[in-house]
């Protein structure tokens, strides 16, 4: 008399006689239209915006699904760079930025993060942040601001 095989699989070790239930198991799941080869039926990721064409060339930029994410920290820049509209999150830390001009981000409607941080900016102009209506997080820190 042979000793029983045993066959390990995902749900552990099964014997001969129920291997196939389980290989029955495993077809049956696998039954429906396949896509032919080189095809998916995965729903297409959504493209973002084009952030690398339109990204300052001191900075690095990525896409999100619908803005872009720019970040300059530790360039040397001395003013805000010109910016793609789609951007929703812009980190300027650790540059030699002293002034904002009161339009360095008017047509950033979508800016949602804005950090600023350790620059020399000493002053800003009034209601410099006003269009900025879906801002939630605005870092200021560690510059001359009095």
């Amino acid at each position: 008399m042979q000793p029983d095989v045993l066959v390990t699989g995902k749900h552990g070790v099964l014997r001969p006689r129920l291997l196939w239930i389980y290989l029955l198991c495993g077809l049956l799941a696998g039954v429906g239209p396949r896509p032919a080869l080189g095809q998916t039926t995965e729903a297409p990721t959504t493209v973002g915006p084009d952030c690398d064409t339109l990204c300052p060339d001191q900075c690095w930029c990525s896409a999100g699904q619908t803005a872009c994410t720019v970040d300059c920290t530790g360039q040397g820049l001395l003013q805000v760079p010109s910016l793609p509209v789609p951007t929703n999150k812009l980190i300027l830390s650790e540059n030699n930025v002293s002034s904002i001009a009161g339009d360095d981000f008017r047509s950033l409607q979508d800016l949602e993060e804005l950090i600023i941080d350790r620059n020399n900016i000493s002053s800003l102009p009034n209601r410099v942040f006003n269009n900025l209506s879906s801002l939630k997080i605005l870092n200021l820190t560690y510059n001359c601001l009095e």
